[in-house]
């Protein structure tokens, strides 16, 4: 069985775990071919399903990683979704009260190597009426497209067999790379890729080292920019954030932030300040870690960080002169404003306005250069 195609879902965010799946596949072993509503995996071996089971564990070592750091559970289930979890058991064969979705996934894995082609091609293709999906698998007919004039009901009720809920599992426990808080709520961070380019790099490898150590989830345009300081320049990648409350009983999405590759190649004066040195990265990543703070409470200190995050997003990018201009003006007339006082929150917002400043001092010294 040299190769096999799996039939891509039309809801867009289960589309998505799919994707998370296959950005496991590792291409030194299989070519990965996107196809109009599918994909097809070819072996560069005599045999895709070897592929398969190391893409499987692949996913299961990540789960792994992610209960070994304590983030939460190997997968989120909900009141409902236990019955539909014993049923997926009864498929693989397993039976017992502590059997986790790893242990399924392990079990998959060794299993997926045993069925003959044709069945395991049928299965990829076509989609059943036997399984429900879990609430894992639903956030798009919970709240992802929801909109303010969203007033009807989702009709769409999809259901699956084992092997693709098999993928799904797997994608979400891929994408599901760390926690952090906004506001009040403690959230799982997923990362989903948004489409299928083939690059030299490990999608999560690199994800996971970089949404890792991020503080916060909000605002956006710190997040974005910490991303973009920390992922390598060539990681032409587009990528969906989700901050998704899980179970208990229901999953629900709290924010979702776009990371457009487009972007990063735009934001060409990152690579200015990176050039400055540690010295200016650490002053940079300063500010970010001060804007990704903010809690329930307002503070003077962070929310001068998120002032100056939001002209940054805009300053580093080509085109945005003014926004350098902005910046440097707020950061220094605060930082003037403050210099005589001496309680704690008066020299922590001056040290974060010292940091916007000379920031900006660093921009507006590299477009006079191109300039003259």
């Amino acid at each position: 069985m040299k190769s096999i195609r799996i039939s891509l879902p039309d809801l867009q965010y289960i589309r998505y775990l799919y994707y998370s799946f296959i950005k496991l596949v590792d291409t030194d072993k299989a070519e990965v071919r996107v196809l109009d509503k599918a994909v097809e995996l070819v072996a560069k071996g005599d045999d895709i399903r070897p592929v398969l089971r190391s893409t499987i564990m692949h996913a299961v070592e990540l789960g792994r990683d992610y209960k070994e750091r304590k983030f939460g559970s190997d997968f989120p289930l909900s009141g409902n979704d236990k019955k539909i979890f014993k049923e997926l058991l009864n498929e693989l064969g397993l039976s017992g009260n502590n059997i986790n979705m790893l242990k399924a996934l392990e079990e998959y894995a060794e299993t997926i190597i045993k069925i003959d082609g044709n069945e395991l091609k049928s299965a990829f293709e076509s989609y059943s009426t036997r399984l429900s999906p879990l609430q894992a698998f639903l956030l798009e007919t919970y709240s992802l497209t929801r909109a303010p004039f969203f007033d009807s009901k989702y009709e769409h009720k999809p259901k699956m067999n084992l092997h693709q809920m098999m993928i799904c599992s797997a994608g979400y426990i891929a994408a599901r790379c760390s926690r952090s808080r906004i506001g009040e709520d403690a959230v799982a961070v997923l990362v989903l890729p948004l489409n299928l380019k083939v690059t030299r790099y490990d999608f999560y490898k690199n994800i996971r080292e970089i949404v890792k150590e991020l503080p916060g989830m909000s605002p956006e345009e710190a997040v974005i920019l910490w991303i973009a300081l920390h992922i390598p320049n060539d990681f032409s990648e587009d990528m969906l954030i989700l901050c998704v409350k899980e179970p208990g009983q229901s999953i629900q999405l709290v924010s979702s932030i776009t990371v457009s590759s487009d972007l990063l190649l735009r934001a060409t004066r990152l690579n200015t300040l990176r050039e400055k040195g540690e010295y200016v990265v650490e002053r940079l990543k300063m500010l970010l870690r001060d804007a990704l703070t903010k809690g329930a409470r307002p503070k003077p200190e962070i929310d001068d960080a998120i002032e100056y995050v939001k002209l940054l997003y805009l300053a580093v990018q080509e085109g945005y002169e003014n926004e350098i201009l902005e910046l440097a003006l707020r950061s220094s007339r605060r930082e003037a404003s403050l210099a005589s006082a001496n309680s704690n929150d008066v020299v922590r917002r001056r040290r974060i306005a010292t940091s916007a400043r000379l920031i900006s001092d660093i921009l507006l010294k590299e477009i006079m250069n191109r300039k003259r």
